[in-house]
C-alpha cells in the first residue's frame, strides 16, 4: 500500500498545552505527530457530526413527523424487542 503524503508544518503551542501533548503520547508510546494527528482528526470528525446533526434538525423542523410516522416507530421498536426478547432470552437477578 503506498504511502498518504505528508506535509510538515509548524505549530507555535502554549507551554502547557505541548506539556500535556507531550505526556499523552508519552503514556501511550506515540510520536508527537501521531497525537498530534489524531486530536486534529477528532476535531474534524466532530465538527463534521454537528453540521449533520444540524442538517438533520434542520430537517425535522421543515418536514415535522406526523403521528403516522410515530405510531408506525413504536410499532417497528415493539416488532424489534420482541424478536430480541426470543432470540436472547434472560432473567433479572432480583437478590
Amino acid at each position: 500500500m503506498p504511502k498518504t503524503p505528508h506535509a510538515k508544518i509548524a505549530v507555535s503551542l502554549p507551554q502547557e498545552l505541548l506539556d500535556r501533548i507531550e505526556a499523552r503520547r508519552l503514556a501511550r508510546g506515540e510520536t508527537r505527530s501521531e497525537t498530534i494527528r489524531e486530536a486534529v482528526e477528532r476535531l474534524l470528525k466532530q465538527e463534521q457530526v454537528r453540521e449533520w446533526e444540524e442538517m438533520d434538525r434542520q430537517a425535522y423542523l421543515a418536514n415535522p413527523e406526523t403521528p403516522e410516522d410515530v405510531a408506525l416507530y413504536e410499532a417497528i421498536q415493539r416488532t424489534y424487542a420482541a424478536e430480541m426478547a426470543d432470540e436472547f432470552p434472560f432473567e433479572w437477578d432480583e437478590d
